[in-house]
């Protein structure tokens, strides 16, 4: 035993130990890298790293360049101790998407993601829909967010909605002496920050009936009002909603932290520690309160009387939907319909809330920034626009936009498809498979990761007559039939976007409302779109100049 601790503990042979275990560590791995089952096109990784060195910072870009040289299925690896068993399989395709997208609640591929423990601690792969591996959980809590948001009473709030806040904007513009008509003054100001920030209350408001003071917080920044009269304006309250509003964005970046990050990391490296407790703080807040609004809003409805019509926000509608305050609640003692008929639980509203919140505003605030780049880029699509907005609306600037107008905007939807299809926000699908598998003569195990490239099957030649061209009129000919799967910018199967008839009509709104009454250009014609890209392609910045029409 001595002579083991001495040989073990002198330098030179503790060195040759650390090489042989490092040798040893690298031939296995590359050994069962070369003679694994079924392999697929795709760079070969390293030890620990994966194919990390092959990463770009523009991930659709990246995923793109991936696709060219290795084709429309590959495969690469993440990082991690044990790297071959993180294997992701990015699919470029349409046609090969069938399975993966199927419509059917029992397909094989019903997951977004593995197993993960760090999920588990934010409790979100048992709640809500977005990461929720329980099937049963899943289809109830996607069941009656669908009910929610394709109510005509909340989409009509919506549209009314949508107009208000964008009025408020213009008196802050106003205030700011953007709109000094007289002079004929050209507003330059950053859209994605104001859109952020009307999104941020539009959300806010259709989902919890409250104000988050978004934009008036954003209109404070450049105000200069005296310090007595910041505090007429309540400014202890607005310093709140702001806390609140700025939570709700680090609860998406918590999960991300905690889905991504695995737990040793979390627990060994001293910075991921801290912020690890920092997240976890920030969500133990924000759990509270949004579960105080709840309670609240619960005590509301109770005390409201059974023929007072209540308000038509989510959260309103996820508390009284299988309650006696339901219009279609009808009372079982089916045990097989007894989970679908139950009310939502506190904690199931509240993560639909916060799924709602953090799915809602940068996506929608993003594509409209995008429609906004094309538009000013392609002013005969513009003067199509404008004269189909003249034929529902004519030539009166403030007449009041309802959500059947909005219906009858056949070319500007074909606009925002256009656009979400050259730019779309979300770039990239996610699914796990349940059980054994395959796809395109390849075979998977069970708990394979597949990445859809959004980007790349949006502009797949073999799918789109001149991908690379902007033509909104390719969504205006029914002759011309778009390929199953092909169009992908609410993503697709069973997992849908819950919320897309919601967007497309706070799209077209928002088109209305700006285009009728504004001339808008970029200050900038000749650069390009300035974006960020990981899962989400967010629009960096937009400066624009907006001029007041004067009508004819």
């Amino acid at each position: 035993m001595t002579l083991i601790k001495e040989f073990i503990f002198d330098p030179p042979n503790f060195l040759y130990l650390i090489f042989i275990f490092v040798l040893t560590y690298i031939s296995q791995f590359y050994f069962r890298y070369f003679t694994r089952q079924h392999p697929i096109p795709g760079p070969i990784p390293f030890p620990l790293i994966g194919n990390f060195e092959t990463y770009h910072p523009n991930s659709s870009q990246w995923a793109r360049e991936l696709q060219k040289k290795y084709g429309d299925i590959f495969e690469v690896y993440s990082g991690g101790l044990f790297t071959l068993n993180n294997r992701q399989i990015w699919i470029s395709n349409a046609s090969l998407t069938d399975k993966l997208l199927s419509p059917y609640t029992n397909n094989n591929f019903p997951y977004r993601t593995t197993e993960n423990e760090g999920l588990d601690k934010m409790d979100m792969t048992s709640k809500g829909i977005v990461f929720n591996r329980n099937v049963n959980s899943w289809a109830y809590n996607r069941r009656i967010v669908v009910q929610v948001l394709m109510a005509p009473k909340f989409l009509k709030t919506a549209v009314k909605n949508t107009e208000e806040l964008f009025f408020e904007m213009e008196k802050h513009w106003e205030k700011l002496g953007y709109l000094n008509d007289a002079k004929e003054q050209e507003i330059e100001l950053d859209l994605v920050n104001w859109m952020r920030r009307f999104m941020t209350d539009s959300v806010f408001n259709l989902t919890t009936n409250t104000k988050s003071y978004a934009l008036l917080n954003y209109f404070n920044t450049f105000n200069t009002l005296n310090k007595d009269e910041r505090e007429s304006n309540n400014d202890h309250f607005l310093r709140e909603s702001e806390k609140f509003v700025n939570y709700i964005r680090l609860h998406f970046v918590a999960c991300i932290f905690f889905k991504d990050t695995p737990k040793i990391l979390r627990t060994i490296l001293p910075a991921n520690r801290k912020k690890s407790r920092e997240l976890l703080d920030v969500v133990a807040w924000l759990n509270s309160k949004v579960l105080e609004l709840i309670r609240e809003r619960k005590k509301e409805i109770e005390k409201a009387d059974p023929d007072e019509e209540l308000s038509a926000d989510m959260l309103t509608l996820l508390l009284t939907i299988n309650t006696n305050r339901d219009p279609k609640y009808v009372k079982t003692t089916d045990k097989d319909n007894l989970i679908d008929a139950r009310p939502m639980s506190e904690d199931e509203v509240r993560e639909n809330v916060y799924e709602i919140m953090g799915g809602g505003i940068d996506t929608t605030a993003n594509t409209f920034c995008y429609v906004v780049y094309y538009l000013t880029h392609y002013p005969e699509v513009r003067q199509k626009m404008l004269q189909e907005m003249e034929k529902i609306f004519g030539k009166d600037m403030n007449r009041e936009i309802t959500y059947e107008d909005l219906n009858k905007l056949n070319y500007c939807g074909a606009i925002i498809k256009e656009v979400s299809r050259l730019m779309p926000t979300v770039s990239v699908l996610f699914r796990v498979s349940a059980k054994p598998d395959e796809i395109a003569g390849y075979k998977f195990l069970a708990n394979t990761q597949f990445f859809i490239n959004v980007p790349a099957i949006q502009m797949h030649p073999s799918h789109w007559n001149q991908p690379e061209k902007f033509d909104p009129d390719r969504f205006m000919d029914s002759e011309q039939q778009i390929p199953k799967n092909a169009l992908l910018h609410f993503g697709g199967g069973a997992r849908v976007c819950m919320g897309k008839q919601l967007a497309i009509l706070q799209l077209k709104a928002l088109m209305v409302l700006l285009y009728r009454k504004y001339d808008v250009e970029l200050v900038d014609m000749s650069g390009g779109i300035k974006y960020s890209s990981t899962v989400v392609n967010h629009c960096e910045e937009l400066p624009v100049k907006i001029k007041v029409k004067h009508s004819a």
